[in-house]
C-alpha cells in the first residue's frame, strides 16, 4: 500500500500516511494535483524538518513554513542551502531546532517577508541590517556589551536607509542597558499629536507549530503565549526616531529583555 488514510479526532481533517520512499514527494505532487483540479490558490503551508529538505521543489512556493520541534542542532551551512532553493512567500517560523551557527550574511533567509525565530542559535543582532521584509522576531546570540552597540547601528542604518518594507522590528534576549541605544540619534517622548499610542499589526506573524504538553503537537499564537504579561504593541513609553528623508516615524522601546521597534508607515506630523 502506498498510503493509508485517517481522520484527526478532533478537526476531522483527513490525515495521509505515505511510506517513507514517498513521504518527501507524493505530498507536493498531490498538492499540485488539487490545486489544478479545484483551482484554488497555490499558497501551501508545510511543516518539516530542516534535515528533510534534500527532495524539495525549488519550483512550488510556499506561503508559510513551521520547521518542526527538534533539540539536535543543524549545521548552518544546510540552512543556507535549505534558503538558497525554498521559495517562502509569507512567514518563517521555529520555535526549538537550534544550529550549530548562526545563518550567513548573505543567505535568501533574510529576504522572507515574515520571520519568527524563538531558538537563541540563529543570528546574530549586527545581522539584522541584513533583513529587507516586514515583520521578524528574533532571539540574538549576544552579549549585553555587545548589542546595545548593534541595536544603535541597526536604528542609525534605518535612518540612513531607503527601507520602506520593515513594519516591526524584535528582539529577544536584549539583557543589556539603553545606555548608548540612542547615541547619535534624535529622540523624543511620545506626542499624541503625532501617532496613536497603540501601534497597529497587519503583519500575519505569531502562528507557530511547537509541542504542547498533554496536546502534543499544535498550532499557537506565539504572541498569546510569551507576551501574555504585557501589552506588546503599547507605544507610550516609546522613544520616538524620525528618518528625514522621508518623515517616517519609528517607536522604539525595551521591555522584558526584548528589543521592540514599530515603523509608523507614513509622515512626521509637525
Amino acid at each position: 500500500m502506498i498510503f493509508s488514510v485517517s481522520f484527526h479526532s478532533l478537526s476531522g481533517i483527513p490525515i495521509l500516511y505515505f511510506e517513507k520512499d514517498l513521504m518527501k514527494k507524493l505530498p507536493m505532487e498531490l498538492h499540485k494535483h488539487c490545486v489544478e483540479v479545484f483551482r484554488t490558490t497555490p499558497g501551501l503551508e508545510m511543516i518539516m524538518n530542516l534535515n528533510d529538505s534534500s527532495d524539495l521543489d525549488e519550483s512550488q512556493p510556499i506561503k508559510d513554513l513551521y520547521l518542526h520541534d527538534s533539540y539536535e542542532k543543524v549545521d548552518p551551512r544546510i540552512a543556507d542551502e535549505f534558503f538558497e532553493k525554498a521559495n517562502i512567500q509569507n512567514c518563517f517560523s521555529v520555535v526549538s531546532q537550534k544550529l550549530e551557527g548562526a545563518v550567513s550574511d548573505d543567505s535568501k533567509f533574510w529576504n522572507i517577508p515574515n520571520i519568527l525565530i524563538y531558538s537563541h542559535n540563529w543570528v546574530f543582532a549586527h545581522q539584522l541590517v541584513r533583513f529587507t521584509g516586514k515583520n521578524a522576531y528574533f532571539f540574538t546570540k549576544d552579549y549585553p556589551c555587545v548589542i546595545t552597540q548593534d541595536m544603535n547601528a541597526f536604528l542609525k542604518h534605518w535612518l540612513n536607509g531607503n527601507n520602506t518594507n520593515l513594519e516591526i522590528m524584535m528582539a529577544g534576549g536584549y539583557r543589556g542597558s539603553m545606555d548608548g541605544l540612542f547615541n547619535g540619534i534624535k529622540m523624543r517622548r511620545w506626542d499624541p499629536r503625532r501617532r496613536p499610542a497603540r501601534y497597529v499589526s497587519n503583519g500575519s506573524l505569531g502562528s507557530v507549530f511547537q509541542f504542547q504538553m498533554f496536546t502534543g503537537s499544535t498550532f499557537s499564537n506565539f504572541f498569546d503565549t510569551y507576551f501574555s504579561e504585557f501589552d506588546y504593541l503599547d507605544c507610550r513609553n516609546a522613544f520616538d526616531i524620525v528618518r528625514e528623508s522621508d518623515g517616517w516615524i519609528a517607536s522604539v522601546k525595551v521591555e522584558f529583555g526584548i528589543f521592540f521597534m514599530f515603523v509608523w508607515h507614513h509622515s512626521y506630523t509637525k
